[in-house]
């Protein structure tokens, strides 16, 4: 196996609150997210959203493969 124990993710949603992809974090040990895990999990969901629209802004469909891909990777 990859050894991984625990993992804790977000959904990156388009405005129209569909999963376009997640944001994760994973551990070798079994454990708990802290506050500290949860604020940067949650603020890169945030940042991707924000790109996303962003690529929308510019006339980069947000739905496309490549905003998909530019959130998700």
């Amino acid at each position: 196996g990859h050894g991984l124990r625990a993992c804790w993710s977000v959904p990156i949603l388009s405005s129209a609150q569909d999963v376009l992809g997640t944001f994760a974090i994973y551990s070798s040990e079994p454990s708990r997210p802290d506050r500290q895990d949860l604020d940067l999990i949650e603020g890169f969901a945030s940042l991707a959203t924000s790109i996303r629209r962003s690529a929308c802004a510019v006339g980069v469909d947000g739905n496309s493969p490549f905003a998909v891909a530019a959130v998700t990777t």
